[in-house]
């Protein structure tokens, strides 16, 4: 298995407190994760064998790290030994990043729950529409124009051979994302035939955040609503529980897609963007408090954002999906 770029060397944590409350009033601490680095969703001759969208060893690395990191910001909740559960998405990008997190932890006695299946694109090509239209306004470097004819569909060609549209905006849509996946793990080498280093160049996204926005849209019915569902479920079975509570810990492996939506949910007030690897969503539950803090990168320190009311932040998780879940 290849590793890219100057990222697969890991990241070393800095032992740092960054604005914690007292600890020891933990009662429950939810860890939201985007799934840490991956492989490309489509072939890249240049960089060898690898399965599709899978977890780096790298980013396994990274993940694991956080885990750590979390074990000395909450050291004495972790002393207390809380119960722990494992919610992932049913993709191995996801699951593997959540047990990373778990092994950082050294916590390997939890239950495990699987909450669905990632589709990178809605069955339902009517669905897709938006994303068509978005392509056709979507300017590609010119030097990438090559490289869109050399990506292979694979587990793509289900789509109706009429639908030009469709196939051109999917081979923008791996294009775009092989080309912000490598970038983003360090990796300037060749792709597809193209030299990203002289061609894109550093801190350069092919796929704008207009672009995501409009992709988050699209898969939000199908795969977002049941996270947000899931997540108040947990909730409110922990805002019934009787006082003092048991301590407890969850972490959930997520997409950047179900990240960017719940950062909308639960924070509706700022602005967000996508999700870097490894981006997460920290929930601290004491009694019927809820601190928020984030962070966009895995290395990231976390931010706090919101201090609310656990009744207060199911009710806006449940303006997110409706009043019919």
């Amino acid at each position: 298995m290849l590793l890219y770029g100057p990222a697969a060397l890991g990241f070393l944590f800095a032992v740092t407190t960054p604005g914690f409350l007292p600890d020891e009033e933990l009662d429950h601490l939810v860890v939201l994760s985007r799934h840490g680095e991956r492989y490309p969703l489509s072939p890249v001759p240049e960089l060898g064998d690898f399965s599709l969208g899978a977890l780096t060893p790298n980013g396994f690395t990274e993940e694991k790290n956080f885990g750590i990191q979390l074990s000395e910001w909450y050291s004495e909740f972790f002393e207390k030994k809380p119960t722990a559960h494992l919610a992932s998405v049913n993709t191995s990008r996801c699951i593997d990043t959540a047990i990373a997190i778990m092994d950082g932890l050294s916590i390997d006695d939890y239950s495990f729950e699987l909450l669905g299946t990632i589709r990178v694109l809605p069955n339902d090509v009517d669905s897709l529409l938006p994303l068509i239209e978005q392509s056709k306004t979507q300017v590609l470097p010119p030097c990438l124009d090559a490289a869109l004819e050399n990506i292979e569909l694979g587990t793509f060609t289900n789509f109706p051979e009429s639908s030009a549209d469709v196939i051109h905006a999917v081979l923008k849509l791996l294009l775009a994302d092989a080309v912000d996946t490598l970038m983003q793990s360090g990796y300037t080498g060749k792709v597809l035939g193209v030299d990203l280093a002289t061609c894109v160049g550093a801190g350069t996204k092919v796929m704008g955040e207009d672009a995501f926005a409009r992709l988050t849209d699209i898969c939000r019915p199908s795969q977002c609503v049941a996270i947000i569902s899931k997540l108040m479920d947990d909730l409110r079975a922990l805002a019934s529980e009787n006082k003092p509570p048991r301590k407890s810990v969850s972490v959930y492996g997520l997409s950047d897609v179900h990240i960017l939506d719940l950062l909308q949910s639960l924070l509706p007030q700022f602005n967000h963007t996508r999700p870097q690897f490894g981006g997460y969503i920290l929930l601290e539950l004491r009694g019927d408090d809820v601190r928020i803090l984030t962070g966009q990168h895995v290395s990231s320190q976390p931010k706090e954002r919101a201090s609310l009311n656990i009744r207060e932040v199911i009710h806006l998780l449940q303006n997110r999906v409706g009043p019919t879940v």
